[in-house]
């Protein structure tokens, strides 16, 4: 128990030490637009949120481990609407009140994320948008910092004067920046930026008695505490004045806005990076829930907004913390530290705080997106065109905030991520494309056929389609299309199977293809695309619920999309199959009719139906095997062999057509693994091998076939025996014919 306790209280000073010059810094940068004056209120509002906020999210929160606190890209929001505010005459106490209020709202609009359930999707923002949030917000501070740092009011604005820029805030604020950058990775112990922030400010008090040359460090303007309960503090009435409102809304709403994403993204990354400790599933709506309630307190308290930071989070973790006690102490801790040492606090200079800045935010530039920039540049990417795209995206999230603002960055980077989304899905939607003349149906046909296909089956093309079909990708089907046509393809069939959406104008881009085969000879299949029975035959509707559900799921509902958006006007609606086998051999049918080589349906002879397996008999042996052979017709419906039987006969399918299938176990569905046509041959493997049938064969019309059983065949090859060696021979080159089409098929599908 003591053990275990010592662990937290390790941990809980580990994440006071980590998160107390957090604040410092993030107080400073939300009140950046008040220059001196508002230090000490942005101080008080920083670590309002770093104990508050904390130690709310350390009892409240789900996952014990996500501390909560202030954050630099919602800081800088609450600066953008401070400086907004401020520009359009307010005073500093309205400006301040504004900003609360835009925290206060971006509390009520988590709340409302989190109740729509939108807890996961704020998460799907693509990494080099959000790359580009955290290097424009790094970028943005040290902009901000820069006057501060080279001693020049930030009033003066851009361009500076050079001439302007005294020794002392450069040499202060460079120190401080190096120390924090240097110290950061190297000390475990204390944060770099705590040893930054102390010995810049030791070294402003100490250069001063060392030597009289660095007397002026003793003038440099040092932080203004004066505010901590005092002019700009907050007005919580105000908070639900309408003039306020209405004044101020174009400045707040935004802000408010992107504060609750920003800080969603923050939050819900830092759960997903954390794990969860107990090894239940992460709750993100429930977190932003509470998250929303506590930013609404933050707005009424004067805190800046607060989220999950996921630095001090693993601070802690690694430093023995595995409950909510660790986290809560980190709180009080802070709380204890401010209370006792606050006033050190005003003894520090201006310019170290702007060197802790910048080194911060120097640290918090994405060090992955540099080395990608650098390796980039000096071109040790072997294939650029990988990276391009994402480092473009990234910059140019960066280039709109420096320019306009991180407001305007947020609504570009949503505009641009929900454009790299429809790009991306809008690319996926051809998965592949297979020749006629590299793949078969499942029909059994004769080699006379199999050959054609084989030599002409080009005019057949195969395209698998998955994802959407909409607007943004109706273009690739098109493209592939017309470079099917011009490939000499006359039957092209759609497997719409992994489809999950079409809109009006896939359903139009459908149409065209439909007319365009149709106008030069060929046809438009669609594979996978169920019929709505009930529609056809004009049923109501079922009722709202499971069935509703059902009926509107997969491809049913895509039929029912396209039906509604006019397709079958130009699409006959035999055209649809149920698979994708069904309709390529439609396409071969069309094909061998095309040519003059459709093998025939309905004749009698045995002879004219099975010349590959009578190939090389003469009469005499033809006659021979037929009086060893035996006639059986078969109702549609009903099943010739059954999986397992073992009567061991091979059969010559004559009239009718049979489906070879596979039972699934464990249910009365099964798997049909090909239909046989006239003039085909099966089941001699068990006639060979004596062994139990591998499959069903069911008979899908009246069907008449001729069969030779194992002991006819004997019989034969005791008598005949050169008639039993054809036999063999002609079964061997069908073997041989299944295994070079199987293979052919195979590397098809590899490609």
């Amino acid at each position: 128990m003591i053990v275990w306790f010592g662990r937290d209280i390790r941990a809980g000073a580990v994440g006071a030490l980590v998160g107390i010059p957090q604040a410092i810094a993030y107080g400073l940068i939300a009140f950046a637009p008040l220059e001196a004056v508002g230090a000490g209120e942005g101080l008080r509002a920083a670590f309002v949120t770093a104990v508050v906020f904390g130690l709310w999210c350390a009892l409240a929160g789900r996952n014990p481990t996500l501390i909560g606190g202030p954050r630099a890209m919602t800081a800088l929001l609450v600066a953008g609407t401070i400086a907004e505010t401020l520009s359009r005459g307010m005073s500093p106490g309205l400006a301040v009140t504004a900003g609360f209020a835009a925290v206060a709202l971006s509390g009520l609009i988590q709340i409302g994320f989190a109740l729509a359930r939108l807890g996961r999707l704020v998460a799907f923002v693509p990494n080099p948008v959000l790359l580009g949030f955290l290097n424009a917000s790094a970028i943005l501070v040290v902009i901000s910092q820069v006057p501060v740092a080279l001693g020049l009011p930030v009033s003066d604005g851009w361009p500076w004067s050079l001439a302007s820029i005294t020794r002392e805030p450069v040499l202060l604020a460079g120190l401080t920046a190096a120390v924090t950058i240097i110290m950061q990775p190297r000390s475990k112990a204390i944060p770099g930026a705590l040893i930054g922030i102390t010995l810049g400010t030791a070294l402003a008090f100490l250069l001063p008695a060392v030597n009289p040359v660095f007397a002026d460090f003793q003038n440099l303007p040092r932080l203004n505490l004066d505010t901590l309960n005092g002019v700009a503090q907050i007005d919580a009435t105000r908070l639900v004045d309408l003039e306020l409102w209405s004044s101020l809304w174009s400045a707040i709403l935004p802000a408010a806005f992107a504060i609750a994403l920003l800080g969603s993204f923050d939050t819900v990354l830092s759960l997903a990076a954390l794990g969860s400790p107990d090894g239940r599933p992460q709750n993100p709506d429930g977190e932003l829930l509470r998250h929303g309630l506590g930013n609404v307190a933050m707005g009424l308290l004067g805190g800046l907004p607060g989220s999950g930071t996921l630095t001090r989070s693993i601070a802690i973790r690694d430093a023995g913390s595995t409950g909510r006690t660790a986290p809560a102490l980190a709180a009080l801790l802070t709380a204890g530290t401010v209370l006792g040492f606050g006033g050190l606090l005003g003894l520090i200079p201006i310019a170290v705080s702007a060197g802790l800045l910048i080194g911060t935010s120097i640290l918090a530039i994405d060090a992955g997106t540099l080395d990608t920039a650098r390796r980039l540049v000096l071109g040790r990417i072997e294939r650029p065109r990988l990276v391009l795209g994402d480092l473009a995206v990234t910059l140019a999230v960066i280039i709109v905030a420096v320019a306009f603002g991180l407001i305007t960055a947020v609504g570009a980077g949503i505009l641009l991520a929900a454009l790299l989304f429809v790009f991306g899905l809008g690319r996926g939607l051809i998965r592949r494309v297979q020749r006629g003349d590299r793949i078969r149906s499942r029909l059994l046909r004769p080699q006379e056929e199999l050959t054609a296909l084989e030599r002409d089956g080009r005019a057949i093309r195969l395209v698998e389609l998955e994802g959407a079909l909409f607007f943004g990708s109706c273009d690739l089907l098109e493209a592939q299309s017309l470079a099917a046509q011009l490939d000499g393809v006359r039957y092209l069939i759609l497997d719409l199977r992994r489809l999950n959406s079409v809109d009006s104008t896939g359903a139009a881009c459908l149409a065209r293809l439909a007319s365009g085969f149709s106008s030069r000879g060929g046809a438009l299949f669609l594979a996978h695309l169920e019929r709505e029975q009930r529609r056809l035959y004009g049923e109501p509707p079922p009722p709202s619920g499971t069935e509703r559900r059902n009926t509107e799921a997969g491809p049913r509902w895509i039929w029912l999309k396209l039906a509604e958006h006019g397709l079958f006007a130009d699409l006959p609606a035999e055209h649809c199959f149920a698979d994708a086998d069904s309709a390529l051999a439609e396409a071969e049918n069309r094909l061998l009719a095309a040519l003059g080589i459709s093998g025939p349906r309905n004749a009698s002879l045995i002879r004219h139906h099975a010349m590959e397996i009578l190939n090389g008999l003469s009469r005499s042996e033809i006659r021979l095997l037929a009086r060893h052979a035996r006639t059986q017709h078969v109702a549609a419906g009903q099943t010739l062999f059954h999986k397992g039987d073992t009567d061991g006969t091979a059969w010559v399918l004559l009239s009718g057509r049979a489906e070879i299938r596979l039972p699934i176990p464990g249910s009365s569905r099964a798997r049909r693994l090909a239909t046989i046509v006239p003039g085909g041959v099966f089941g001699e493997m068990a006639m060979l091998d004596g062994q139990p049938r591998s499959a069903d064969v069911v008979a899908i019309e009246p069907v008449r076939c001729v069969g030779l059983d194992a002991a006819g065949f004997a019989e034969i090859r005791g008598k005949a025996p050169e008639l039993a060696l054809k036999l063999m021979a002609n079964l061997c080159r069908l073997f041989a014919d299944r295994l070079r089409l199987a293979n052919t098929m195979i590397a098809e599908l590899e490609r």
